[in-house]
């Protein structure tokens, strides 16, 4: 009667092994663990360089977020205070929109790089740091997409473009998170490097030396 729930067993732990040390079933978790580092570092590199563009690109062209040239015709010269005062608060909001989502592209690249340098280190610590940006910046994208559901100004196809999305932010935290419980294990169970032997360091000359009773 031990047979076949042995059998059970093996194969249920089988399950677990390749689960929790694959990545998508088939990769190496150190691997995927690489693969979507680094994907995630072309990626973000990639969108703060863009939205670093559109900011200098639109900083230039309103004059540090001042006001727009426009060819306005001398009949309407009149009106050119109360046109100016409608375009600096909506100048100075987009400003500031560009500025707060380039300074998060920057922090979360910098937390890209630390958890590649993490990974390269076999450090668990870079690691938990990226599992916890990523985790907040999971939730920020939670409540968009629910609010954008609750507005009802999605269409269907986006909803399920951005459930797939969420999803698969959710499964690659997971993987991450997974490989630093890993290697915490395996400094936990490291064995400690032997002290030296005491008994053995003696001088050199002692033959030569007095011996003082």
């Amino acid at each position: 009667m031990t047979a076949p729930y042995d059998t059970i067993s093996t194969t249920s732990q089988s399950r677990t092994d390749t689960l929790f040390t694959k990545c998508c079933c088939w990769i190496p978790l150190r691997q995927g663990c690489f693969i979507l580092g680094y994907l995630n570092l072309v990626f973000n590199t990639y969108h703060t360089l863009a939205l670093l563009t559109l900011t200098t690109y639109i900083g230039i062209t309103t004059h540090g977020f001042d006001h727009f040239d426009s060819d306005r015709p001398r009949e309407v010269s009149d009106q050119m205070p109360d046109i100016e005062t409608i375009e600096r608060p909506f100048l100075n909001q987009v400003g500031i929109l560009l500025m707060v989502v380039l300074c998060a592209n920057i922090a979360w690249l910098m937390v890209n790089v630390a958890c590649l340098v993490g990974l390269h280190k076999k450090s668990p610590g870079p690691i938990r740091v990226y599992i916890g940006f990523a985790t907040v910046r999971l939730l920020l994208s939670l409540a968009g997409f629910v609010y954008l559901v609750m507005t009802a100004s999605a269409s269907t196809q986006s909803i399920i473009i951005h459930s797939l999305d969420l999803g698969l932010a959710a499964y690659f935290i997971l993987v991450y998170y997974i490989y630093a419980i890993h290697l915490e294990r395996e400094i936990e169970t490291r064995e400690p490097e032997p002290a030296a032997d005491v008994s053995f360091v003696y001088p050199v000359k002692i033959d030569k030396e007095k011996l003082v009773l």
